[in-house]
């Protein structure tokens, strides 16, 4: 199978099941996820975008998508999260001994409107990349048969899967 059909099957699946999926993952340690946000500021969507896309295997393939396309969702979704998502999350955390407690869950329920639209703007922003994107730019290697427990670990530490790229940018 060539290059070009093999992509087209990644991008179909991103199109059926991306953000569904990374609820899942994000479910399994939602605290170990915020801890990352927290201390390194890693965008928790887009890390969860990378560990799904190391999950993706089509035809025993997986996509891994190199540094400098990494770098470029990075930074847009960065300023495009430092228009309204950063601000309200620091005003909530703020706000969290001065409001009543179903305040700051309308707060809460807020900031998760915002992470759905930055999800719904790195969607947008992938797919264009995707379509400009030299194929040389992206690698399609053999999938990786690791276990479900292992795979963050892994992934974390190898520089041939996404997520390992994604967070060496930090």
């Amino acid at each position: 199978m060539d290059k070009a059909h093999t992509l087209k099957l990644f991008k179909d699946k991103i199109v059926q099941s991306l953000w569904h999926e990374c609820d899942t993952l994000y479910a399994r340690d939602p605290k170990g996820y915020i801890a990352l946000q927290n201390t390194y500021q890693i965008n928790v969507n887009l890390l969860l975008l990378a560990q799904w896309l190391d999950n993706l295997h089509i035809n025993n393939q997986s996509l891994i998508l190199n540094a400098h396309i990494w770098s470029e969702l990075k930074n847009k979704v960065q300023t495009h999260d430092q228009d309204a998502l950063i601000p309200f999350r620091q005003h909530r955390r703020a706000s969290k001994s001065n409001v009543s407690r179903s305040q700051y869950q309308d707060m809460l329920k807020k900031e998760l409107q915002l992470e759905r639209q930055t999800q719904q703007y790195i969607f947008t922003e992938l797919h264009i990349l995707l379509q400009n994107t030299q194929y040389s730019q992206l690698h399609i290697l053999p999938a990786k048969a690791n276990s479900e427990a292992h795979q963050l670990v892994a992934n974390s530490a190898s520089q041939d899967s996404n997520a390992g790229i994604y967070l060496s940018l930090f």
